[in-house]
């Protein structure tokens, strides 16, 4: 079943609202007639409910409050208020929680899941051409698209009012970059990263059982290690036997003394992500749905699982370093009318461009992943941590590039028994932060990978290489060669292989599920 749906029908009462949520992923209350909904399968810390209990859709400073009580969150939420002529819902400050509506002759609907939208309404299940170019062009949807002509998707940090007497929303935003509040004492920034990041944890509880999923990457590395403290730990990894990212995250395990566990996709085939890549709304396409079959069985049994998702450093470099997103940098990362890049949004108003950069590529393609485990069990997202991005985008972008601010903060907070140990992204030790940020500098990664490639290996977790059959072969299956010639389109590149195959199946799926 979706994560939630939300079905109301004109002219009834609210009390007669049809609401689908599994009970183990929200928390209520009623204050004064309005039932208050906060919709998340994650660990919610102590301060969360302090706030919580006091929470008021009254309060003289509700866009505060609502900001505040999203902060004090590690994961994917949203926050649903229902009253007798209103439903008010609020999507996350990223607005990395799916949200979409519908509104019909018939009324309304909300959920999670755009497919449950058109099917329960019989809308037209046709792909947008737009939305159809973007996914050719980026790889995923841009912000305000849809799949579908009569489904919108909520923005970012955005209130939504649905009056159940017209049957008609409004929408409005309840916090933008310009608001986030930046740490100006330059001398302060490392201590203030590492403390800021390190807080959250001190809040877990120590009687759960936690796992962390680890590879060969730094952003895992640190969460791994913040998890010392607590009496039940482990760690998993996606990968096939022998991979590189897979000797590191042991090393990892070893220096912490952390029970390690293999999800072995040694044999998976791109046809077992066809199910995860359907329940995402075909929203991340099917070549980075790396863990096919594997998350129904293979995940270890832990109360809540941390992910490294969205992890540390900057998408600036040097012609973008502490600027405002423009039509002229956006163009540099995506395809896009001036519409829906949407440059000038007030959401966007901050001297970075990562916010933008995120909004458009993140929250429609890999906070998918994150959608797809969440429904599986909680999910803490360590990086997610409004308090932490305070203080990330109060440092210079100079310092950042190549990740150096982050490379030297994770050395002089990680144990050398960590900082020793090799990073995936280069080969070499997190110690040797020049020589690392030289060989990103160099765009090294992908030269290696090529390198490991033509020896039919890899540097990551899973090696491509050797589905080149399967894929062509599926490509042939949906048609491809025909979609493509009739498009025009080049499938010189593994990426867009994928990208073209991942649409002819959602194509496919749409019209059978739809019916």
């Amino acid at each position: 079943m979706p994560e939630f749906t939300i079905q109301y029908k004109k002219f009834q009462a609210s009390d007669n609202c049809k609401i689908e949520i599994p009970t183990s992923q929200y928390i209520s209350k009623t204050i004064g007639g309005k039932q208050y909904y906060f919709i998340a399968n994650t660990f919610l810390n102590h301060h969360f409910f302090q706030l919580w209990n006091n929470f008021s859709i009254e309060s003289l400073q509700l866009e505060l409050d609502v900001f505040d009580l999203f902060s004090e969150v590690n994961g994917l939420s949203c926050l649903l208020i229902i009253s007798s002529d209103v439903i008010t819902l609020f999507s996350d400050p990223m607005g990395f929680h799916p949200l979409y509506y519908t509104l019909t002759n018939e009324g309304f609907s909300i959920s999670s899941e755009q497919r449950e939208l058109v099917k329960r309404h019989e809308l037209n299940p046709s792909l947008l051409t737009n939305a159809m170019d973007s996914y050719l062009s980026n790889g995923h949807l841009l912000s305000g698209q849809s799949w579908f002509s009569e489904v919108d998707r909520v923005p970012a940090a955005c209130r939504v009012d649905f009056n159940l007497i017209t049957s008609t929303c409004t929408k409005s935003q309840y916090w933008s970059w310009s608001k986030l509040k930046k740490f100006t004492n330059s001398s302060e920034w490392r201590d203030n990263y590492i403390s800021s990041f390190v807080k959250p944890f001190q809040s877990l509880d120590p009687t759960l059982n936690y796992c962390v999923g680890l590879s060969g990457g730094l952003d895992s590395r640190w969460i791994a290690n913040e998890l010392i403290h607590l009496p039940k730990k482990c760690a998993y990894t996606f990968s096939e036997k022998k991979s590189y990212d897979l000797s590191l995250a042991k090393n990892v395990c070893d220096a912490l003394n952390i029970r390690h566990h293999l999800l072995d996709i040694q044999n998976e085939k791109i046809s077992d992500r066809i199910q995860a890549f359907c329940n995402v709304d075909g929203m991340l396409h099917i070549g980075h749905l790396h863990e096919g079959k594997s998350l129904d069985f293979g995940i270890p049994d832990a109360d809540v699982l941390l992910n490294g998702f969205y992890g540390g450093g900057v998408y600036s470099s040097g012609h973008s370093l502490n600027k405002r997103i423009n039509l002229t940098i956006a163009k540099q990362f995506f395809e896009g009318s001036p519409t829906e890049l949407n440059v000038d949004a007030e959401y966007y108003n901050i001297d970075k461009i990562d916010p933008f950069v995120s909004d458009h590529r993140i929250r429609s393609q890999s906070a998918y992943s994150m959608h797809l485990l969440s429904k599986r069990c909680k999910v803490v997202m360590p990086f997610y941590n409004m308090k932490w991005m305070a203080v990330n985008y109060s440092i210079d972008d100079a310092l950042q590039m190549n990740q150096q601010f982050y490379l030297h903060a994770l050395q002089s907070h990680l144990p050398k028994s960590l900082a020793r140990i090799a990073w995936q992204k280069t080969g070499f030790p997190l110690n040797q932060v020049k020589l690392n940020g030289f060989l990103l500098k160099l765009k090294y990664n992908p030269i290696r990978e090529l390198i490991y490639n033509s020896f039919g290996r890899s540097i990551h977790f899973v090696n491509y290489t050797r589905y080149e059959q399967e894929l062509n072969g599926l490509l042939h299956d949906y048609g491809a060669p025909q979609f493509c010639k009739e498009q025009g389109i080049s499938m010189n590149r593994r990426e867009m292989k994928f990208r073209v195959l991942s649409l002819l199946i959602w194509k496919n799926f749409m019209r059978s599920y739809a019916n």
